[in-house]
């Protein structure tokens, strides 16, 4: 039995959700709310006096989206795992939500057991990803992994070289004696591998690529 809260706007998927876990899986319902404003409102006033295991949290919310909920269910409960309730399975949806720190991402559509069995793996694993949602999210590596590729191959060996130092977090006088060049050379070197890749810093280059 877990303690659970439910962001939800579907007052009737809301009443089905809630009675199909509380009273069939005898998990404790501690809150409901309709809308990200009605928790936040909630949380001025101080009404949640439970922690829960995990918040069930609509993707597509009245006012504010479930996604721009993620931050406010954090600051109120920092180690709450947050399982995404959508209708969709766009592939921004999923990949903002886990961004943000969702912890699983599931649809409305899937059975009421089925929700129980994600909540159920969102808690004791850590995470739940539904089989549907995973696709997008597989593609979404793989054109990402091509597009890496393909662009890293225009660099020449020197580059090569040079990113690889760039990754071991030298500086610029490190890299220019570990290639016996000078700092003016590393720097016109590294102007052209930012131009190849497409960015324009070392540290946009470590987050994008490296």
């Amino acid at each position: 039995m877990y303690n659970l809260g439910l962001i939800e706007d579907n007052i009737f998927l809301m009443k089905n959700v809630v009675d199909y876990l509380s009273n069939f899986c005898r998990h404790r319902i501690i809150f409901t709310c309709a809308s990200s404003e009605e928790f936040e409102k909630n949380v001025n006033r101080h009404k949640f006096k439970e922690i829960p295991d995990l918040i069930l949290l609509d993707i597509k919310l009245p006012g504010r989206s479930g996604i721009d909920t993620i931050d406010l269910i954090r600051n109120q409960f920092p180690a709450v795992k947050i399982l995404m309730l959508s209708g969709f399975a766009e592939k921004n949806y999923i990949l903002e939500s886990l961004k943000k720190g969702a912890s699983g991402f599931m649809f409305k559509t899937s059975k009421l057991s089925q929700i129980n069995d994600a909540i159920v793996d969102t808690i004791t694993i850590g995470a739940f990803i539904s089989p549907i949602a995973a696709l997008p999210l597989i593609d979404h590596l793989s054109i990402s992994s091509d597009t890496h590729i393909g662009i890293t191959q225009k660099l020449t060996k020197r580059e090569h070289e040079l990113m690889q130092l760039v990754k071991e977090g030298l500086s610029y006088k490190e890299m220019a004696d570990k290639m016996f060049l000078s700092v003016h050379t590393i720097n016109h070197h590294l102007k052209s591998i930012y131009q190849k890749m497409g960015v324009s810093s070392k540290s946009e280059l470590l987050s994008k690529f490296i």
